[in-house]
């Protein structure tokens, strides 16, 4: 099931998550249970994971790259002219593609 393999994947601090809802950004300290991820895969909430777990180790990380805020100025995300231009990113697992930008999970 993709939700198993996401959340294996994309697994960090299990004490808390943020949450992007009503133009806010939150952070909920409850339990990271896997119907948040479900609830994440099907659009029905913008789910963060934080990558540092309890043992002080990352497993994953990730670049989102777009516009949150309200009105804000939409740019076309050019590569070439950005910071990550050179970097290597051979090693990244997916790029995801959104309306207003691109999540890349390292």
């Amino acid at each position: 099931m993709i939700v198993d393999k996401f959340s294996e994947i994309f697994a960090g601090n299990k004490d808390g998550y943020g949450l992007y809802q009503d133009g806010k950004h939150i952070f909920v300290k409850k339990p990271v249970i896997k119907e948040l991820y479900n609830q994440h895969l099907t659009g029905k909430i913008s789910l963060g994971i934080v990558p540092i777990r309890a043992d002080n180790k990352c497993k994953f990380g990730a670049l989102d790259l777009d516009d949150h805020k309200k009105g804000g100025i939409k740019k076309d995300f050019d590569y070439n002219k950005s910071i990550f231009n050179g970097m290597d990113f051979s090693s990244r697992r997916k790029a995801y593609p959104k309306e207003n930008g691109v999540c890349v999970g390292l």
